[in-house]
């Protein structure tokens, strides 16, 4: 072959040598049209359906997960009533109101896709008088709670008219001159409807029993039955005075989206006295399953990122190979390195566009047949997942091809003209180590950008880097053993291994490939089924349609609040007596925290509006009588020893981080007038959602001096007991009873939703994983038809054939399949101790059964890819491969 003209190459590069100006327009349309023809050609359509594949695969789960979270978080909702909740201990100024107003254009009336509403509620203590049927006046302490008409703003009261009627949802307040009672109340007062009772100066009309109440399990203060009664007629009743303890609320309820920018605004607004609360911050076991409906979800995402980005890279390396002699012709022409750079840059871009538009498409189709599908899991339309995907989505395209294509890409700038006549020459590798570190950090940035969670991301990424290196050191220690066996075993056999060895680089890529895609299939099959059963395990047991097979129902769903000193006995013996069995009672006392160290508190950040909040709230302290709380773990520190006579403090962890605690710290606690002052020896984590009680600060007994306190219990409370259990607590009308059972079925919820969401994104998942591995074979597809071609010349058969490919994918598959799966019960095991806080027991029989799928896939794809080189005419196959 002869060399280009001088006279061609000096004029190409006298107008191409310094790309500025009109060189650099040249450059971007010689780019734009190689992108054009290599993707009509046919060679860059893998590359291209790689990058579809990413934005699809992302986009597609982040949807999900977008549209899941917002979900939850209505379905959360019910337990406040509505989405965010200003809480205030003096009347809501009307300038704070007008904010919430103006934040959707509305201050009344349910809520819709465009606007916030609002209602506002008030609570106080009081004493109502009532008429018997049979005539005797009762005189009751209960809580009123006086609230807007379109209150509640999510979910709904349960109701019922009297005994022998049916229960109904009402999504509203009561009537003018109205009164829905507590069933508890109507028991104990003997309450008919249409009954008449007084509160304060004003006469209602007893018009429903409440069985159920959006917001009732959010306070542990109430200690009294509820009634209800409309807000406009708190006034008729007299009792809002100065100096009244009236607890003010204003409520609103809207997507996520206004919700996060109603809370930026009011935040600087808040004043001492004022909160304002998320379901996170109301209960911290429904923050804690939040939380976890989140990491699941984010670690769905991770195996759908881990999947497109193998199969992005494994296009990018087959495209980079097929573009050298390309590049080698344009070198010949005159081209100049920054002229083939800004080509091959102008191919990125545009491929990232392209694709990205193509993957959001189907990333939006696809997302709305799982989202109807799930829709009958939520039994509600799931909110619009919003812009943020599309974003993601394009920067998943371009971080990925920078990340995995550009570096191999770019190479090719370097491909020697002296290519075009010797196809050996190559352009200078970049370095392994480069490219893995490289396309780790891509990695990482788009984990921590879709997840929002760094810790989950860098553990999940680390065990997948982890996992590439012993495939790496996997794939070499079997090319060694094939080298090694090879001259001791039959001929036949001896052939087979012969095929690995030529193919050896190859090899080391499809096994390293294959087996980071078996990785993260294996990872979400152990997500889908083993951590989502430990994270039902570790939560509250539940009964019902969603119960374990051998699962016990064990939670407590009843807290006991506000009982004496002098009841413990009696009411012990009692709960005992009505077959509930024996209860253990924690003291709890009220106090505050008013220094650290001798010193006012000052929090580390003057902005952290929540640690401000956190050190003028009063705390509920508690005393360890009998060793460390079930769910408790020391993370620092030690344990209070029980012979100390030395006073010291026990404090949550997450507490202690906010306020800026550390361990040896004195903290000063003013407990009714009692100064209390201890070091903190020992911090906590606390597993908040197993319904038991649990505290922020635990006190040893020398630093509590039995001193004066209230005392709250727990205790499992089933259908069948309901009776015995009012029967029992009838004689202590002081005792504030908490039903937990609202709390526990959001949880359940929680779990169930996200299980049936994970459920879908596995099978995605998996449909993404098994085109990956069908691209990591396929990969290699170009050199296996030219040995194939090569060896029916020689006089082999299409059965010997076969039996060589047969042998090479399945010690491909064995290698690839053992060591994924492996890898992904080792990130399964730290990711469930460090990220979920649970023990993870591995599923022994399910991790074998992966390890025969991952041989049986890989066989049946790779010999199903070989089909064609090993049937067709031998000249055929050599003429294609060359």
């Amino acid at each position: 072959m002869s060399a280009p003209s001088v006279s061609t190459l000096s004029v190409s590069e006298s107008s191409v040598s310094a790309p500025a100006g009109g060189a650099v327009w040249v450059a971007l349309k010689m780019g734009g049209r190689q992108f054009w023809r290599e993707l009509i050609a046919g060679r860059m359509r893998v590359l291209f359906a790689a990058v579809v594949l990413a934005v699809l695969g992302v986009s597609t789960v982040a949807m999900i997960a977008e549209r899941v979270r917002g979900a939850l978080l209505q379905q959360a909702g019910q337990l406040l009533g509505g989405d965010l909740v200003l809480r205030a201990d003096q009347i809501i100024t009307p300038e704070m109101q007008a904010q919430f107003a103006s934040a959707g254009g509305l201050s009344t009336g349910a809520t819709n896709a465009g606007a916030v509403a609002v209602a506002n509620t008030a609570e106080f203590p009081s004493t109502i008088r009532s008429l018997a049927s049979d005539g005797a006046i009762s005189f009751k302490l209960v809580e009123v709670k006086a609230a807007s008409v379109n209150f509640p703003l999510r979910g709904a009261y349960i109701l019922r008219g009297d005994a022998a009627s049916s229960e109904r949802a009402v999504g509203h307040a009561p009537g003018l001159g109205e009164v829905w009672i507590a069933e508890r109340l109507q028991r104990e007062l003997d309450l008919k409807t249409g009954a008449m009772l007084n509160i304060g100066a004003q006469a209602f009309k007893v018009t429903g029993v409440i069985l159920r109440e959006p917001d009732v399990a959010m306070d542990y203060s109430a200690i009294a039955p509820r009634v209800l009664i409309r807000v406009e007629d708190l006034a008729a009743t007299k009792l809002e005075q100065p100096g009244a303890r009236i607890g003010y609320r204003l409520i609103a309820a809207g997507t996520p989206a206004q919700m996060q920018a109603l809370s930026a605004r009011i935040k600087p607004m808040l004043s001492r006295g004022q909160r304002l609360e998320s379901v996170r911050d109301a209960r911290p076991e429904l923050r804690q399953g939040l939380d976890r409906a989140e990491q699941f979800l984010g670690l769905s995402l991770l195996a759908a990122l881990t999947l497109s980005a193998t199969a992005l890279a494994l296009a990018a390396w087959r495209f980079s190979q097929q573009q050298m002699d390309t590049f080698a012709v344009l070198r010949t022409l005159g081209a100049s390195t920054k002229t083939l750079l800004i080509m091959v840059l102008t191919q990125l871009v545009l491929l990232a566009l392209c694709a990205t538009i193509g993957g959001i498409v189907l990333a939006e189709l696809t997302q709305r047949l799982v989202a109807f599908s799930l829709a009958a899991s939520f039994a509600t339309v799931l909110p619009a997942s919003g812009y943020m995907p599309w974003l993601q989505g394009f920067a998943v395209a371009l971080v990925m091809l920078l990340g995995f294509a550009a570096p191999l890409l770019i190479r090719l700038r370097h491909v020697p003209a002296v290519r075009v006549l010797s196809r050996q020459s190559q352009a200078p590798d970049i370095s392994s180590r480069v490219l893995l570190v490289i396309g780790f950090a891509a990695l990482l940035a788009l984990g921590v950008l879709l997840v929002g969670d760094i810790k989950i991301a860098s553990y999940t990424l680390i065990g997948l880097v982890l996992a590439m290196l012993l495939l790496a050191a996997g794939a070499l220690a079997l090319l060694a053993l094939v080298r090694a066996l090879r001259p001791r075993v039959p001929l036949g056999v001896a052939l087979s291994l012969a095929g690995v060895l030529r193919r050896a680089k190859l090899n080391v890529l499809s096994i390293t490939a294959i087996g980071l895609s078996l990785t993260a299939l294996m990872l979400m099959t152990l997500l889908r089924t083993d951590l989502l059963d430990q994270w039902q395990l570790s939560s509250a047991p539940e009964c019902g349609e969603v119960a374990l097979a051998d699962k016990v129902c064990s939670a407590p769903n009843r807290f006991l609040i506000n009982v004496q000193d002098d009841q413990r006995s009696a009411l012990t013996t009692a709960l005992v007596d009505a077959q509930l069995g024996a209860v253990e009672l924690w003291p709890m006392l009220r106090g505050r925290f008013t220094a650290v160290n001798g010193a006012p508190y000052r929090a580390p950040d003057p902005n952290d509006v929540r640690a401000k909040r956190m050190a003028e709230r009063e705390f509920n302290l508690s005393v360890s009588t009998t060793g460390l709380p079930d769910g408790n773990s020391i993370v620092a520190g030690k344990y209070f020893d029980p012979n100390s006579t030395e006073p010291s403090l026990s404090v949550e962890e997450g507490l202690a981080n906010t306020l800026g605690w550390k361990l040896g710290d004195v903290i000063r606690f003013d407990l009714g007038g009692v100064i209390v002052e201890a070091p903190i020896t020992s911090l906590r984590k606390v597993q908040w959602d197993n319904f038991k009680p649990n505290f922020f600060v635990l006190l040893n007994q020398a630093a509590w001096q039995n001193l004066p306190a209230s005392w709250i219990a727990s205790l499992r409370v089933n259908p069948a007991q309901s009776a015995a259990f009012e029967r029992a607590l009838r004689p202590y009308p002081n005792v504030s009873v908490i039903d937990l059972d609202f709390v526990q079925r959001q949880v359940r919820d929680i779990v169930r939703q996200v299980s049936r969401a994970v459920e879908l994104v596995f099978w995605f998942t998996l449909l993404s994983g098994l085109l990956v591995l069908s691209g990591a074979i396929s990969a290699t597809q170009h050199e296996r038809r030219f040995d194939a071609g090569l060896m029916r010349v020689l006089g082999a058969r299409s059965r010997q054939l076969l039996r060589f490919d047969a042998v090479e994918f399945a010690l491909i598959g064995a290698i690839a399949g053992l060591i994924a799966c492996g890898s992904a019960v080792a990130m399964t095991s730290v990711i469930a101790a460090k990220v979920f806080e649970f023990q993870y027991a591995p599923n022994w029989p399910l991790i074998m059964l992966g390890v025969l799928l991952s041989v049986t896939l890989v066989l049946a794809i790779g010999l199903a890819g070989t089909r064609g080189a090993r049937a067709s005419a031998p000249s055929l196959s050599l003429r294609e491969a060359g």
